[in-house]
């Protein structure tokens, strides 16, 4: 596995778990694209640097306003 939230320090809204799945994959956080279903999620891989996208599968995309994504994707598709 890459890395796992209960496996850090801190959960999301903290960073943690990108940094350390951007580690273990030997890439710059800068350089990784998160998807997240979550706003704690998106505010998390921002705060780690990365490209942000909120998958609207949970919420919609007015209840991701606050943490900024830069992208808003229905799926993966």
């Amino acid at each position: 596995h890459v890395a796992r939230s209960d496996e850090q320090p801190r959960g999301k809204p903290h960073p943690d778990v990108f940094l350390a799945a951007a580690a273990k994959i030997g890439v710059e956080p800068g350089a990784c694209l998160a998807f997240e279903d979550a706003p704690t999620g998106i505010a998390a891989a921002r705060a780690a640097g990365m490209i942000a996208v909120a998958l609207t599968t949970s919420f919609d995309a007015e209840h991701f306003e606050a943490s900024a994504p830069h992208f808003h994707a229905r799926d993966y598709e």
